[in-house]
């Protein structure tokens, strides 16, 4: 009889610890709870890889069924430390956290963005804007929510009275021709690069006509049209790898067609996180 109450008492002690394993993250949103639909979840995905880009921040989110008993501060702690979120040594990541089934929420703040996203302000966010959308069951609204306002608390933005009306600046004739001359070279991606070739040379004979000048018209023809190649080859062997792996194409999701290390799906591509640790600070709350 005591065996067989130690092996209950072993079985209980393991699946406790299997029921408080959080998987690995597979990209910057992780759904565990089937809470949100393909769509959504890439267009939130899309949101953090490029927030990452930018500010060097990573935001991730973690959408588990239950706490399994544990509290959710115990998870998002134990989650965060795990997986890493933030730069190492700067510990610039911020998890949120949501358990489905609990109707529990939390938002956990790397020790280097503290200052700037305080307690008082976590709990704010999940009580004002992602709580409303929980309690509808509108997750994706919810999450997004959530990202804009903690994005929001790191930019510092403030609401600013009304300013003077500036001048409008004018653009200068020759921005307006390289935009023209790359806008041709991404249209033209994996075709061939004579057309960025094309552009360029229309551009330069362009403004030699327009300044009156033969001898700069046709330096500026001949720069301008290799100018158009080169930006051509790159665009279009930028734009191969990408769909030779699989990815997305477009003009954001390949930073304007210069960008050609990413990948369209989240799963099996994700490199993890940065190597970042929890500060302790963050804020619970429920729905």
């Amino acid at each position: 009889m005591r065996r067989f109450f130690v092996i209950v008492a072993i079985m209980a002690l393991v699946g406790r610890v299997f029921a408080a394993h959080i998987p690995a993250p597979t990209g910057f949103v992780n759904d565990f709870a089937g809470a949100l639909n393909a769509s959504d979840k890439q267009s939130i995905e899309d949101d953090l890889v490029s927030y990452k880009a930018s500010s060097g921040n990573e935001i991730a989110v973690a959408l588990i069924t239950s706490l399994d008993g544990d509290t959710v501060e115990e998870v998002a702690v134990r989650t965060f430390e795990e997986w890493k979120i933030g730069e190492k040594d700067k510990d610039t990541g911020v998890l949120f956290l949501a358990a489905i089934n609990d109707r529990k929420m939390r938002i956990e703040v790397g020790y280097g963005l503290e200052p700037l996203l305080t307690d008082g302000e976590a709990g704010e966010i999940l009580r004002a804007d992602v709580a409303p959308a929980f309690r509808e069951e509108k997750y994706a609204e919810g999450v997004k929510r959530a990202v804009t306002s903690i994005k929001r608390e790191f930019s510092g933005s403030v609401e600013e009275g009304p300013v003077a009306a500036s001048k409008p600046f004018p653009i200068p004739w020759s921005i307006l021709i390289l935009f023209f001359i790359y806008l041709c070279a991404f249209m033209a991606r994996s075709k061939s690069v004579w057309l960025g070739g094309v552009a360029g040379a229309v551009g330069g004979a362009g403004v030699g006509w327009w300044i009156g000048s033969v001898a700069a018209g046709a330096a500026l023809t001949v720069f301008l049209a290799l100018l158009g190649v080169l930006l051509d080859a790159i665009l279009s062997r930028n734009y191969e790898t990408l769909k030779s792996k699989g990815g997305k194409t477009g003009f954001f999701s390949s930073r304007g067609g210069f960008w050609s290390s990413g990948s369209g799906k989240s799963s099996g591509s994700f490199g993890g996180f940065s190597g970042g640790s929890s500060g302790g600070g963050g804020a619970g709350s429920s729905w």
